[in-house]
């Protein structure tokens, strides 16, 4: 069984504009290694936030670049309703790794994830972080 994972927008932001760990994670994807899941709003943030940062960089990249990671997500419909982050935005992705059953939620600042705790237990973890299990983990 693939480890399932839900991936907050900055870290998706950060494979592809900055490489690193996100980027590691963000290829283990599109190879088809890990499960990555999201809502249809998710994924419209995604979109979104490429196009902003595609058009503050004013560099010749694709939008294309995103398709190859956006069609291996595994869309789901958001049932969960959490309000536990700092920033309500965040709320989504808490939600989206409950009802996907996710392993973890992979995060830039897990601090804005933690002002009251979701009603379920998940693991909120750094791509660095992530990185060193992953290396452990069979996937």
């Amino acid at each position: 069984m693939k480890t399932r994972i839900v991936i907050d927008t900055q870290i998706v932001l950060s494979a592809f504009f900055f490489g690193g760990d996100a980027q590691r994670i963000i290829e283990t994807v599109v190879r088809g290694k890990l499960k990555a899941y999201a809502t249809r709003e998710i994924v419209e943030e995604y979109n979104a936030a490429f196009k902003r940062m595609k058009s503050r960089k004013k560099g010749n990249i694709p939008r294309e670049l995103l398709l190859p990671f956006t069609s291996r997500l595994q869309i789901i419909e958001p049932k969960t309703e959490e309000t536990v982050c700092s920033d309500p935005d965040n709320d989504k992705f808490v939600s989206c790794a409950i009802d996907a059953k996710a392993f973890c939620l992979i995060v830039n600042d897990a601090r804005a994830y933690l002002s009251k705790g979701p009603s379920k237990a998940i693991l909120i973890v750094t791509p660095d972080y992530f990185c060193q299990v992953l290396s452990l983990l069979v996937i």
